[in-house]
């Protein structure tokens, strides 16, 4: 686990911990007070600790909104709000926060000089099941971190943007760098989101619905590491990334059912590669990968699975000469399985499905399953019988339950 900047809950602390580092001056930084009045707006002094000044205008400013809400509670912006840090939560865990647009309402994060600004959901180690949302559109001016302990997951609505930004989503608890915790660390991302800077998942679950860029730039780099997981629960079908994977994925109730969890139809057309050994999978649906796999370690399909199995077999080497050293295996866990599609066109295969494929390719006459033998348990023989085996071959795949 890498080391974190780390965050006291409230303002006050957050002033002590980072006053050394962010020396500018704190008089527009606050305390949320308010607990009634819900849709409020955030211009209102009245509803802040710094009344008569309204806070969230410079960079580095510390907002903290975990009043004692005693129902859902929606804040509207009403214009450019700026911070380096935002906390978020009910002071007793018991209600969400909206943070809505209102009138021209844009939540700019801006840290001091190249500080990485930080969004928390949830007051300091709670795990409640409670939900806070940000509809906002959201502003990176530096890089940006999204961290909860919480078991709902969290929701970020509106679009991000930032050109050459970056986005960070773990659980830790802004005291504490924690490591994966069961069920905890949730984010539901629905924007259509254009910050290029890459998305780094550390210990959580993201989950995309609604926009093939809802991890930011199309092309831009996805880095999971082990115990992190993108969801794509729907049928998406052009989620265009450079995914980076390593591990099982994050720990839910069912167990751990990949790095990358397709669901629903959805497909992964950018490239995966593993940077150590990984897990992909889903739980009651189908979901495919057709950009190429790559990576000297081992691949797992997980999760519940009746199709026919491919016994393992490797996956992806990257030339000839590294054939020993970039090639991985592949192979099925809790019943997982990978079902293999053969393109129409060819005279002895048989169709499974019309969706786009997980490619295997090699040049390796083993590596082919010969004659187009799909039976369970089926040899791994060359290809063909016209000594034709040095031309890399690529056969296709698709990942289902």
């Amino acid at each position: 686990m890498k080391q974190k900047p780390l965050l006291f809950s409230a303002v006050s602390s957050s002033l002590l911990a980072l006053g050394a580092t962010q020396p500018q001056a704190r008089a527009a930084s606050g305390d949320w007070t308010a607990t009634t009045g819900s849709p409020a707006s955030w211009g209102t002094a009245t509803n802040w600790s710094t009344d008569p000044t309204v806070p969230g205008s410079a960079a580095g400013d510390v907002i903290n909104i975990s009043s004692n809400i005693t129902g859902a509670y929606t804040i509207n912006l009403d214009g450019i709000r700026t911070m380096g840090t935002l906390l978020v939560g009910d002071a007793d865990s018991t209600h969400g926060f909206t943070l809505a647009t209102g009138t021209g309402g844009v939540l700019t994060l801006d840290g001091t000089g190249a500080t990485t600004a930080l969004v928390r959901f949830g007051v300091a180690g709670s795990t409640a099941g409670i939900s806070n949302t940000i509809s906002a559109p959201i502003t990176l001016v530096d890089n940006a971190r999204f961290y909860t302990t919480l078991t709902a997951a969290q929701n970020l609505n509106g679009n991000i943007s930032g050109a050459a930004q970056s986005v960070t989503f773990d659980n830790d608890d802004g005291v504490t760098a924690a490591g994966p915790v069961s069920n905890q660390g949730q984010f539901f991302v629905n924007g259509n989101n254009s910050y290029g800077g890459g998305t780094t998942i550390d210990d959580v679950r993201v989950n995309i619905q609604t926009n093939n860029t809802a991890l930011g730039a199309a092309g831009s780099a996805v880095t999971i590491l082990d115990g992190g997981q993108v969801y794509a629960s729907t049928a998406l079908s052009n989620i265009n990334y450079a995914f980076n994977i390593a591990g099982n994925g994050w720990t839910e109730p069912f167990g751990q059912l990949g790095a990358l969890r397709l669901e629903g139809g959805a497909n992964v057309t950018g490239t995966v590669a593993m940077s150590a050994n990984a897990a992909i999978g889903n739980f009651g649906g189908t979901g495919t990968i057709s950009g190429a796999v790559s990576g000297a370690f081992d691949l797992s399909k997980v999760g519940g699975g009746h199709d026919h199995p491919l016994r393992p077999k490797y996956l992806l080497r990257q030339d000839d000469r590294q054939r020993r050293h970039a090639l991985s295996r592949v192979s099925q866990q809790s019943g997982g399985r990978l079902r293999e599609q053969q393109s129409r066109r060819s005279h002895h295969s048989r169709q499974w499905h019309d969706q786009p494929r997980l490619r295997w390719c090699s040049r390796h006459p083993d590596l082919h399953r010969h004659g187009g033998d799909h039976r369970p348990g089926a040899g791994l023989r060359g290809h063909n019988r016209r000594g034709d085996d040095q031309r890399q071959r690529c056969q296709p795949f698709a990942l289902y339950q």
